[in-house]
């Protein structure tokens, strides 16, 4: 693995004149004296030499005296390399009772849970097993722990991207950020990471997660013609544990520190190819000596093994946070003896460290584990089943009170019957006697559950939240249980949040700093179906509010979740469409409807005109609306998008339009219009043409045959007060008629004999 923010090859960078201190000599001026422009550059001088001693007496008291930075020389690797061991040191007390604690945590979770110390913080050991001793452990923590990691880590972030204002380019920002962090967060597989975070969070009360620009990884481009591909760099994330960090002093959970130091052992192997054979003029012999103990407060192997018995050496990475003494921030790297990278400014604007906590109310920035809490009960707990083992190792094969040299031998026979040969004169009774065996109290039984009941509560790993309930309890039971369990996960899932919504800031960062070049990213997120888009660095800037949702890290069986989008389809609050996409359960794979695939390509057709790349043909089978639609809210309307692109979206509007057009057919005329006076008089005339031939045909028909026009039957109605409807008319309109005389249609009962017919007898609807 790479450095954390180091290229292989890359010189290392100095500190910009503007970090140092130092300015410019003043331009020539012709308008004053040579006198006036000599005395001027001298109160320069002055002033810069002044800044220079402030600035110095700043990064004194901040970072000590022996601070490269402040030397009247100019500072060389042994300086840098000299400096962070003595930081190194000097800040190790502040956290070595939380190092000594976390060790006996991860004891615990190993199943190691005989521990006993050295001295006040020595290093903790199991103790050797007396004579005649039952020793059980039921480890009772480390399912719990899983099974709580494994809840938590399988959530997915629910990000809030919040513009601002609500500028269509702000808004158009903050959905690209959205897409972005979401396509890393599957990039860098954090669900893995974030489950390693917490893991180590829950045994150490914290834990961290550094940022870094990967210069090695993301796809291969052509930079340079004729000289081949190269990789153009991804955001990365890794994970820390709490020896491996030391932050200045006045850190604690709300107070960020000013600087963080933080601490790896390589092999010298690996540090030779990234760095160079420079790195191995001097090994770290303190690390080398510390593999003798495995349990040692200060020893990074145990959870190394393959770095047993190899030669390691040390790589520190210091960041320092923006001031008035270091307006740009500050980062060096120094592998060995040797100054790697830096000393520079931070190359994203912020410092790339995130804190993990499980969740522990102790305000300090190395807070106490909740597990400690969860320590005394299991101790409790083994010693009650070394207890109850030892009654049944004495009491299953039988006791006897003898006297002393009575029992000389016992024999076995046939493996199943054992004889005692007994030396005695007198009656066998008064030399041997049995006693009766025993089992192990009721009060035993009970303090073994309370015990397990008191790590259930702090865990929530009880047998409700593993779904047992008992047949007889009540739905109102079953939710009162549910809110405890989202009580004992709150506050890991709180502070999960704010880490993750750290790191969604940073990797904005990142991106700003390395996409540079149009990057094409996999979209995961909501409302797009393509399969990537185009994001620069402007597309990432601005200033935009993130927050995660707590709510969307809530732990749900995946059953309740189906049940929930089952009710949302039933309730119509979604669609078809939408149902199948989000159920868990169904092969939803190529079920996309029209409408999505609709909506997709006119996404990408306006990101093409945006990046005045050619678009996709305009096609007979587009949905007209939706494309003007997506036109209008992208391009037309929205803020901040350039003339030329502007136009083209215009243009490709009106095409779609009048495409709309030709499929609705030919139009008629409009009224004022001459065809549409010339269409008026046509019906005009055609209209009286046919009521006077209508009206000829009628008088002929009355004077030659004799025949009227039928009267119009009488309109049945309600019946008067008092009286009866008439015989045989038909009911009024909206009155059930009679099931018994109701019509029948394709032979069956008609729908009409109910309260909702209409049609009158005979009638097919």
């Amino acid at each position: 693995m790479t450095g954390p923010i180091y290229t292989p090859g890359m010189p290392p960078l100095l500190l910009p004149p503007s970090l140092l201190g130092m300015g410019e000599a003043l331009p020539p001026d012709d308008t004053i004296t040579e006198q006036a422009m000599a005395l001027a550059q001298e109160e320069q001088r002055k002033l810069e030499l002044e800044n220079e001693e402030k600035r110095k007496k700043g990064l004194k008291a901040i970072f000590g005296d022996n601070f490269p930075l402040v030397m009247d020389h100019e500072p060389e690797d042994g300086d840098w390399t000299r400096y962070v061991e003595s930081l190194w040191v000097s800040r190790t007390p502040g956290v070595q009772r939380q190092i000594w604690q976390a060790e006996r945590h991860r004891q615990f979770r190993a199943g190691s849970q005989y521990q006993s110390r050295m001295n006040a913080y020595g290093a903790w050991r199991e103790p050797a097993i007396p004579r005649d001793t039952v020793r059980i452990v039921d480890n009772c923590i480390r399912p719990a722990l899983a099974w709580q990691m494994q809840v938590v880590a399988e959530q997915r972030p629910g990000w809030a991207f919040k513009p601002t204002n609500t500028d269509a380019d702000r808004l158009r920002k903050a959905n690209a950020q959205q897409r972005a962090v979401e396509y890393q967060y599957d990039a860098q597989k954090m669900r893995v990471k974030i489950q390693e975070a917490i893991y180590w969070a829950q045994t150490d009360g914290a834990s961290f997660m550094m940022s870094y620009w990967d210069s090695e990884a993301g796809p291969w481009e052509e930079l340079e013609e004729g000289n081949g591909p190269v990789p153009l760099g991804e955001p990365c994330s890794k994970v820390y544990r709490i020896e491996q960090v030391r932050v200045s002093p006045e850190a604690s959970a709300t107070v960020e520190p000013m600087d963080w130091l933080i601490r790896e052992i390589l092999p010298l192997s690996q540090a030779v190819a990234l760095y160079g054979p420079e790195v191995a003029d001097s090994l770290d012999q303190q690390l080398i000596a510390n593999q003798v103990s495995q349990f040692g407060t200060t020893n990074q192997y145990a959870y190394q093994p393959l770095f047993q018995d190899q030669k390691t050496v040390s790589r520190y990475t210091l960041f320092a946070r923006k001031s008035p003494w270091l307006p740009d921030g500050l980062t060096a790297v120094i592998v060995g003896q040797k100054l790697v990278y830096g000393p520079t400014k931070l190359l994203m604007g912020r410092v790339p460290m995130i804190r993990f906590t499980d969740g522990s109310e102790d305000p300090s920035f190395y807070p106490t584990a909740r597990i400690n809490l969860a320590i005394a009960p299991q101790m409790r707990v083994n010693m009650l089943w070394s207890k109850w083992y030892e009654s049944i190792r004495k009491n299953s094969g039988g006791r006897f009170a003898t006297k002393t040299n009575a029992v000389s031998a016992e024999t076995f026979v046939g493996g199943e019957t054992s004889l005692l040969e007994v030396r005695t004169s007198g009656d066998i009774r008064e030399s041997i006697m049995p006693i009766q065996g025993f089992t192990v109290g009721a009060d035993i039984k009970e303090a073994l559950d309370r015990e397990k009941d008191i790590i259930g509560d702090l865990t929530g790993y009880t047998k409700e939240a593993r779904g047992q309930f008992s047949s007889d309890q009540s739905g109102r039971a079953i939710l009162a249980q549910r809110e405890q369990l989202e009580r004992v996960f709150a506050p890991l899932v709180m502070a999960t949040a704010e880490a993750m919504a750290e790191w969604a800031k940073q990797m904005i960062g990142w991106m700003r700093f390395g996409y540079q070049i149009p990057r094409k990213i996999a979209i995961t997120g909501k409302d797009r179906s393509d399969l990537a888009t185009e994001l620069t660095a402007a597309d990432l800037d601005g200033i935009v509010d993130v927050t995660v949702d707590p709510e969307t890290m809530v732990p749900q069986p995946k059953a309740l979740r189906q049940w929930l989008l089952d009710n949302a389809y039933d309730r119509q609050l979604i669609s078809k469409e939408q149902w199948l996409e989000r159920s868990p359960f169904g092969d939803v794979r190529d079920m996309e409807g029209p409408a999505k695939v609709q909506f997709a390509k006119a996404k990408r057709i306006t990101e093409a005109l945006r990046l005045r790349q050619p678009a996709e043909p305009l096609l007979w089978q587009d949905d007209d609306a939706t494309m003007q639609n997506i036109l209008e809210r992208d391009l037309i309307l929205a803020g901040g998008v350039e003339d030329d692109v502007r136009s083209a979206a215009l243009q490709l509007w009106q095409a779609y339009a009048e495409q709309s057009t030709k499929k609705r057919g030919p139009q008629p005329p409009a009224p004022e219009s001459p065809e549409g006076q010339y269409q008026k008089f046509i019906g005009d005339i055609t209209g009286q043409a046919k009521q006077t031939a209508e009206n000829l045909v009628s008088q002929v028909v009355e004077q030659q045959i004799g025949l009227t026009a039928p009267p119009a039957p009488p309109m049945a109605g309600p019946p008067a007060e008092g009286g009866e409807q008439e015989q045989g008319a038909p009911p009024p309109k909206g009155m059930p008629q009679d099931p018994r005389t109701a019509p029948v249609l394709n032979g069956t009962p008609s729908v009409a004999a109910g309260p909702m017919s209409a049609a009158p007898a005979g009638a097919v609807r």
